[in-house]
């Protein structure tokens, strides 16, 4: 959701300052309402859509590489990003500001719509990712030129260098969801965390309390647990990719921002979405290893070993929410209190879930 990074108010500039969405302050009430409107919203357009699956071809049957038995409703993550998207619009009459978000927004809508063709019409794999790639491009463009991005305390990069990392980190970060979205209720349950988790930590630890980069984290929070209620396990309606790929770009731009912003640091963003990262690398480098494809879909990650050794979406989903609240979350306090610090929490918060990915022997085959 990187689109709303920076404003041209047009209310007198601030001398020296410029035009960074971070100047501009929304009342505790309008937060609130916010955040209370995109939650509803969402829930609603997806009952829409699981009503209306079967005329818009949004119907997942399942096949071998399913983690489900039954026919479901699919393309329920084009809730959140209409609501996020409503959420962001209302914001900028709300502010009486023109928001400088072409590039981002036509990346989040390319993002989107290429998931929502291939939730009806399955294509492939190398054109999805082309589409990601541009989509990341013009979201790091976004940024004002020059943007210095901190990824250690006194290690910086900027330039050419800062364009071609972050783009790629947006397309990993977008594909990551995408094969971590395999059973009910996982994706959305995590966005509500990394997402929500990064507004709280921006709130207690940033000294800003009007933050945009929080409130954006609320909105994206806020959809995805209006989502969320239809897909706890047995889900009504699964994400698909417009919404998968959707939530990678949002949580990629709002984490991007808060890095140009330097409200969190690179290892807050590690250390909330370890459950993720942790799971996807083991599982890809097994495969990489093997020398399969490794943009083919498949269901060798831990998570889906554990759904089926345990028989229940629901108990690897409620794991991996007490992990993320339990162990991450105040992991992630320490890092941003702590900078000096950050890297090696960062390794405490992730190495334990990549081993235990490994001896659930996530990215072997069946």
């Amino acid at each position: 959701m990187g689109w709303n990074l920076y404003a041209k108010s047009k209310l007198a500039p601030v001398a020296g300052c410029g035009p960074s969405l971070g100047q501009l302050r929304l009342s505790g009430i309008a937060q609130i309402f916010l955040a209370c409107s995109v939650f509803p919203l969402s829930y609603g357009i997806a009952l829409i859509v699981s009503y209306k699956a079967h005329l818009l071809g949004l119907v997942d049957v399942p096949n071998v590489r399913s983690s489900h038995s039954q026919p479901t409703p699919r393309g329920g993550g084009l809730a959140i990003f209409i609501a996020v998207t409503c959420g962001v619009w209302f914001w900028q009459v709300y502010t009486n500001t023109e928001l400088v978000w072409r590039n981002a927004l036509i990346g989040a809508a390319a993002v989107a719509s290429i998931g929502l063709w291939d939730d009806v019409r399955s294509i492939s794999a190398y054109l999805r990712l082309c589409v990601q790639a541009i989509a990341a491009v013009f979201l790091v463009l976004t940024f004002p030129g020059g943007s210095e991005l901190q990824l250690v305390t006194g290690i910086s990069i900027s330039g050419w260098s800062a364009l071609v990392l972050s783009s790629v980190g947006v397309v990993c970060l977008i594909n990551i969801f995408n094969f971590m979205d395999g059973i009910d209720g996982l994706a959305a349950s995590e966005a509500v965390f990394v997402t929500g988790g990064g507004a709280l930590i921006i709130l207690l630890c940033s000294g800003s309390p009007h933050s945009p980069v929080a409130l954006v984290c609320l909105l994206i929070s806020a959809a995805s647990l209006g989502f969320l209620l239809v897909n706890w396990p047995p889900a009504r309606i699964f994400m698909g990719d417009v919404g998968s790929g959707f939530l990678g770009f949002a949580i990629a731009g709002v984490a991007l921002w808060s890095l140009v912003e330097k409200l969190l640091s690179f290892w807050v963003w590690i250390i909330l979405g370890a459950v993720f990262i942790a799971d996807a690398v083991v599982t890809f480098v097994r495969r990489l290893a093997r020398g399969e494809n490794v943009v083919l879909a498949h269901r060798m990650h831990g998570y889906q070993r554990l759904a089926r050794v345990w028989s229940s979406h629901r108990r690897v989903t409620l794991l991996a929410t007490s992990v993320n609240c339990i162990w991450l979350l105040p992991l992630a306090i320490l890092a941003e209190l702590k900078p000096l610090y950050a890297p090696m929490i960062a390794g405490i918060a992730v190495v334990p879930i990549g081993i235990a990915a490994w001896k659930l022997g996530a990215g072997l085959p069946e």
